[in-house]
């Protein structure tokens, strides 16, 4: 039977890695060097970007001494899984689009990055969807460390709730250096109210963690959101983030609670 990884571990080594790669990048730019879209820019930051991805092989690996990274891609890579897992999957990043949609709150403006890879205005909503499992190197593999490692660890000792808060923290804190880093996505937008959204998703991914127990349906959820903002663009305002992130929190925590009643039902 497989240990449990340390959570301590995994954080401390996630931290390390990329807060030396992505320092090095604020320093090079002080320094005239390191330009966004070079080489050397591109390998750091997407070496640190993945290193919860790296972090989580190397704490299984640690606790389980011979596990192989073959068995770990098993393992993360579940790509059989219920239908109903997948539409529930698809529900919840909807609601990431459906709840600004709904008090105006997506953007109808066109996008510079898009507009300069010859779209006029937002990308194609097709187009996103084709694009989604380009995102795990954009993102989605971030899940492979924070809801496979951290988040089970965490409540393993303590309820989902408090263990999703913390683990939005320390998610949160993980970007930090990104904010000081010229040509990343961060450093344009405002770190309350990223975390406000980093919230929000942290309950999300949480709750499909726990219905599917699958960490690669956390991973599709990343990407898918990630991958659509390009053609449903969210306005970056407090009232938006907060928005989003209340309901994700309510309906989160409500599926949560429905959940729990129902393993308790079934194990009596």
């Amino acid at each position: 039977m497989r240990k449990n990884p340390s959570v301590l571990y995994f954080t401390l080594g996630t931290f390390l890695l990329s807060y030396v790669l992505w320092g090095i990048i604020i320093i090079g730019q002080q320094m005239g060097m390191l330009a966004p879209g070079s080489m050397w820019f591109t390998l750091l930051h997407v070496i640190g970007g993945n290193s919860p991805a790296i972090f989580a092989y190397l704490s299984l690996r640690r606790a389980n001494p011979g596990y192989t990274f073959k068995e770990y891609l098993k393992s993360v890579f579940t790509f059989k899984q219920k239908p109903l897992y997948y539409l529930f999957v698809v529900a919840m990043v909807a609601l990431n689009f459906i709840t600004p949609a709904m008090i105006g709150g997506l953007s109808t403006e066109p996008v510079p990055a898009l507009e300069s890879m010859g779209f006029s205005g937002h990308m194609p909503l097709y187009l996103s969807i084709i694009l989604i499992p380009l995102f795990f190197f954009g993102g989605g593999s971030e899940e492979l460390g924070w809801r496979g490692i951290m988040q089970p660890g965490l409540e393993n000792k303590i309820h989902v709730i408090p263990a999703t808060i913390i683990t939005a923290v320390f998610w949160t804190l993980w970007h930090l250096p990104l904010w000081f880093v010229a040509g990343t996505g961060q450093a344009e937008i405002n770190f309350g109210l990223f975390f406000v959204s980093v919230v929000g998703l942290s309950f999300a991914l949480a709750v499909v963690r726990r219905v599917t127990g699958s960490v690669w349906m956390c991973v599709l959820f990343h990407c898918a959101i990630n991958s659509l903002q390009g053609s449903l663009p969210i306005i970056d305002n407090t009232v938006n983030k907060i928005v989003i992130c209340a309901v994700y929190i309510v309906v989160s925590i409500a599926i949560l609670f429905w959940h729990e009643k129902k393993v308790k039902a079934v194990e009596a």
